[in-house]
């Protein structure tokens, strides 16, 4: 049964580090916001790109959910941001079932 496993929460939390030594060993595919976003960033307008990163994301997991594959997403959260809603929350998706993880740093719950 294919997987989604979300990590999520702001910058410097240790999702990065935790998604990919997950990845690694459930051999899993690891998609990174920040590394799919950073050929966009010179051409965005103050940056902004909207969530076409995480409409992207959201599209390349499904397409590798559908294939039977465990997927982790790394994906930053800010608190001003609105909620990610193109990834699916907990529960199940079409293809398997979705984990949410919220990184934070300690003492910032």
């Amino acid at each position: 049964m294919s997987r989604l496993i979300v990590f999520a929460g702001l910058p410097g939390v240790g999702k990065t580090t935790q998604a990919r030594s997950l990845a690694d060993a459930l051999r899993a595919v690891y998609l990174r916001l920040d590394t799919l976003e950073a050929p966009f960033i010179r051409m965005a307008n103050n940056n902004d790109l909207k969530d076409y990163g995480y409409q992207a994301i959201a599209h390349l997991a499904g397409d590798n959910l559908e294939l039977g594959r465990t997927v982790i997403i790394d994906a930053v959260s800010q608190p001003h941001a609105p909620h990610p809603g193109h990834i699916p929350g907990p529960g199940r998706t079409a293809s398997g079932e979705a984990h949410p993880i919220r990184m934070c740093a300690p003492g910032r719950g």
